[in-house]
C-alpha cells in the first residue's frame, strides 16, 4: 500500500519519559536490567503519518568531566537500540505515532545521555530509502546515571502511559509490567 508523506512539514520528536537511571549489566549475557523508567517518545506532526514509515535510533554518548559528549563505543549500549513506529492511542484517547524503547542496557557505570533521531525510512510517494535514510530530528535525554550493582537505587514505577501503551499492542514486551 502505497501512502503519501508529507516530509516537507517539520517533525518533532518529543520525549514523555526521561529514563534516568540504570543498572550495569556487566559483559555478561545474564541479568540485563533495562534503562529505568522505559523511554518512551512521540513524534508531532499536524500531517498523517502511518506505522512503519519512521524508526528512532538510540545512541550512547558519556558526559566527560568537562561536560563535553563523548560517542561511546556501540557495545556499552545494549539490547533494541531501533524502535518502529507505533500508531497508539495516549491517555487522553488522542491518536499518536510512539516510539518505546524497553530493552536498553548499559554495560558501565557512569553518566551518560542518549542521542534520539527520527529516520525516515519511506520518500515522500511511499517507495523505500533504505539505505538513502533521512535523519529528520534527533533530541537528546536527560542525564541517566548508570550503577554498578551494589549501588543501584532501585527501579521506579511503571507510568500508566507505559501501560497504556502496552495493552494496546501485543508485541511491546515490557519486563515486569
Amino acid at each position: 500500500m502505497a501512502t503519501t508523506v508529507n516530509i516537507q512539514e517539520p517533525l518533532k520528536l518529543e520525549i514523555l519519559d526521561q529514563a534516568n537511571r540504570a543498572r550495569c549489566c556487566g559483559s555478561g549475557n545474564y541479568d540485563f536490567r533495562s534503562i529505568n523508567p522505559v523511554t518512551k517518545l512521540k513524534h508531532s506532526s499536524e500531517s498523517p503519518i502511518f506505522d512503519g514509515h519512521f524508526l528512532v535510533t538510540a545512541t550512547l554518548y558519556s558526559i566527560e568531566p568537562d561536560g563535553q559528549l563523548q560517542k561511546k563505543s556501540r557495545n556499552n549500549l545494549i539490547g533494541n537500540t531501533i524502535a518502529e513506529s507505533r500508531n497508539l492511542n495516549d491517555l487522553t484517547g488522542s491518536r499518536g505515532i510512539f516510539f518505546v524503547f524497553p530493552n536498553l542496557y548499559i554495560r558501565r557505570p557512569g553518566s551518560y545521555k542518549i542521542l534520539y533521531q527520527l529516520i525516515s525510512i519511506f520518500g515522500p510517494n511511499g517507495t523505500s530509502m533504505i539505505p538513502e535514510s533521512t535523519v529528520i530530528d534527533s533530541v537528546f535525554s536527560d542525564t541517566v546515571s548508570a550503577y554498578a550493582p551494589r549501588y543501584y537505587p532501585g527501579k521506579s514505577k511503571v507510568s500508566m502511559l507505559l501501560r497504556f501503551l502496552a495493552k494496546q499492542t501485543p508485541d511491546l514486551k515490557t519486563r515486569n509490567l
